[in-house]
């Protein structure tokens, strides 16, 4: 799972995105769950997926999807004690 903001030059519009590869066949969409708890689903095509919405978010949690809608696999944001993500 990758992630970033963008916005290099103060002048940019700010945007967030989470992107990566699926390497299960059954999983067809990808949700993730934004800081603000706001979910986004995209399709995984060509076995990858990618997440894109505006504003400066960090993503909390990741799950693959199968064609039922269900969790087939999932992962979690860790931030070490004591550390902050920073903007």
């Amino acid at each position: 799972v990758g992630g970033q903001n963008g916005g290099a030059d103060p002048d940019d519009p700010v945007f967030s995105y989470v992107n990566g590869l699926v390497y299960q066949e059954d999983i067809v969409q990808v949700r993730v769950t934004w800081e603000d708890r706001q979910q986004q689903t995209v399709e995984v095509i060509n076995d990858s997926y990618l997440a894109l919405r505006a504003g400066q978010f960090a993503w909390k949690t990741v799950e693959g999807l199968n064609a039922a809608d269900e969790v087939v696999v999932g992962q979690t944001m860790e931030i070490a004690p004591g550390k902050e993500i920073e903007p």
